[in-house]
C-alpha cells in the first residue's frame, strides 16, 4: 500500500485549521467588567453573561454586536437506511429539504421569529436530479451502507469538509455574525451514534436513540447494526477522519467543515442538537481551537447529546426535549442571544441608577 497523498480538499481544511485564532482575551475581559458595572445583582443573569463575554472575544470587540442571524442546513442521504433503522424512506430527505425552499418546515416558521435566514445546502441527497433552490454542492448520491462497509471515501468525506466550510466562509463575507448549523437526512441519527460510540470507545446502548420515533424492536436493531458497523470498518478513534468516512454521512462532513470554517472566518455558531454536535466534537478533535467559537443551544432528547456536549466540555443553554434538527434549537438561541445583548447595551449602570455597586466578595 503507498503513502496516502493530501488531496486539494485536505489541504484546503488543513490551511484553514492552522489560519484558526483564539478569541481575544482582553475583550472578553472588557465585557466581564462592562457586566459587574451594570445594575443588576452579580452574575445574575447566569449563561447570558457568559455569551456575552464569548461573543466579545469572537468578535475581538467589548460591546458585540448580532444583526443577522443565519442557518446552514446541510442535507444528505445514508445507506444504512437500507437496514431498517428509520420509519422512513431515504426519499424523505430531498421532499423535506425541498420544503425548505418553500418556507414550510418546522425551521422556517422558527427561524422567521428570529430573523434567520435560511440556506440549505445539497451535499449528498439520493436522487438523479438537483433540488430548485437549494445550494448544489453533492459530492455523490447518498453514502454507503456502513453495516457492510464505509459510508464514503477518506477524499469524499474532505471534499464534503470542504463544501461546509466554504458554505461558513461566504456566509461570513457576507456580513452575517452569528451562524447556527442544521441538517436532514433521514438515518443520520444512526450515523452520527456511530461515530459518538466509536469516539468514545462506548457501547450503542448507551448513544442510540429513537430518533423519529422508532418501537423498541427497532430501537434494538438500530442499536445492533451501529455494533455491525463498528465491527466491519474497524474505525481508529484517534484519526476524526477515519472515523468519519467510515461511519458518518455527507450532511455531518459538511457540518464539520462549517464549524471549522465559521472559527477560521472568526464567526461565532451555534451548535443545534445531537447530530450536530457529533460534527462540532469532530471538528474541535480536528483543530481545538474551533471549541472557542460553538456555542450549544439546546440539549437534544437523544440519549447522545448529553455525552457529546460533555465532552465537547460546553453547557446547554436550554432544555425542551425537542430533537426536530434542521437548526430548530438554533433559532431558539438567537433569541436567547437577543436577549443577552439587549441586557447588556441597556441596562444603565450603578453611576446612571444612582445606586452603590455591588462589589464581589471574596472568602478570608
Amino acid at each position: 500500500m503507498g503513502l496516502y497523498k493530501l488531496g486539494d480538499s485536505e489541504i484546503y481544511i488543513n490551511n484553514l485549521i492552522t489560519s484558526i485564532k483564539e478569541p481575544d482575551q482582553q475583550a472578553a475581559e472588557a465585557a466581564t467588567k462592562r457586566w459587574l458595572d451594570l445594575c443588576k445583582p452579580l452574575f445574575a443573569l447566569g449563561e447570558l453573561e457568559n455569551m456575552v463575554i464569548r461573543l466579545a472575544g469572537i468578535q475581538r470587540k467589548a460591546r458585540p454586536v448580532v444583526k443577522h442571524r443565519a442557518i446552514s442546513i446541510f442535507a444528505s442521504d445514508n445507506g444504512v437506511v437500507n437496514q431498517g433503522v428509520t420509519q422512513v424512506g431515504h426519499e424523505v430527505t430531498a421532499s423535506v429539504t425541498y420544503n425548505f425552499t418553500r418556507g414550510i418546515t418546522t425551521v422556517n416558521a422558527m427561524a422567521r421569529q428570529a430573523g434567520a435566514d435560511i440556506y440549505p445546502v445539497d451535499v449528498g441527497i439520493d436522487q438523479p436530479g438537483k433540488i430548485p433552490g437549494v445550494i448544489d454542492r453533492r459530492i455523490r448520491n447518498g453514502t454507503g451502507d456502513i453495516a457492510n462497509g464505509q459510508a464514503m471515501s477518506r477524499d469524499e468525506a474532505y471534499r464534503a469538509m470542504q463544501a461546509g466550510a466554504e458554505m461558513a466562509e461566504w456566509l461570513a463575507a457576507q456580513s452575517y455574525d452569528l451562524l447556527g448549523s442544521g441538517e436532514m437526512g433521514i438515518g443520520n441519527t444512526t450515523t452520527s451514534s456511530a461515530m459518538l460510540a466509536a469516539f468514545l470507545d462506548i457501547d450503542a446502548v448507551e448513544v442510540t436513540g429513537r430518533g423519529a420515533g422508532l418501537s423498541d424492536d427497532k430501537l434494538k436493531t438500530k442499536q445492533q447494526i451501529i455494533r455491525q458497523a463498528i465491527a466491519v470498518n474497524k474505525p481508529d478513534r484517534d484519526d476524526p477522519v477515519d472515523v468519519l468516512h467510515k461511519l458518518g454521512g455527507l450532511d455531518l462532513a459538511a457540518l464539520t467543515g462549517y464549524f471549522i470554517g465559521a472559527a477560521a472566518s472568526g464567526t461565532a455558531v451555534l451548535i443545534d442538537g445531537f447530530i450536530t454536535a457529533v460534527a462540532a466534537l469532530t471538528a474541535i478533535r480536528l483543530a481545538p481551537a474551533v471549541r472557542g467559537y460553538l456555542f450549544p443551544s439546546h440539549l437534544s432528547a437523544e440519549p447522545g447529546a448529553r455525552l457529546a456536549l460533555e465532552e465537547i466540555g460546553l453547557p446547554a443553554w436550554f432544555t425542551c426535549g425537542m430533537r426536530v434538527g434542521e437548526g430548530t434549537g438554533c433559532c431558539v438561541g438567537f433569541d436567547l442571544f437577543g436577549q443577552a445583548l439587549a441586557a447588556y447595551d441597556n441596562i444603565a449602570t450603578w453611576a446612571e441608577a444612582g445606586i452603590g455597586a455591588y462589589v464581589p466578595q471574596e472568602d478570608k
